[in-house]
């Protein structure tokens, strides 16, 4: 899943919260905020695995085009 869209998730309880009146504070439901969470620790690695490869490519191609050069 997209890192980015588990974190609109996650923002999207946050404001879907109870605010408490007169603080800061604002109650969200524990059990879906940690369900996020999880999968967020999931997505992240593949998230830079697939970074890590569009690195790898370019460096592939800037090296073909020194050579080319």
């Amino acid at each position: 899943m997209d890192i980015l869209h588990l974190v609109d998730r996650l923002e999207d309880l946050i404001d879907e919260g109870r605010h408490i009146p007169l603080s800061k504070y604002t109650m969200i439901d524990e059990e879906r905020a940690l369900e996020i969470i999880d999968q967020m620790r999931i997505s992240i690695p593949e998230e830079i695995e697939k970074a890590n490869r569009v690195l790898q490519q370019r460096d592939r191609l800037m090296a073909q085009a020194n050579e080319e050069a």
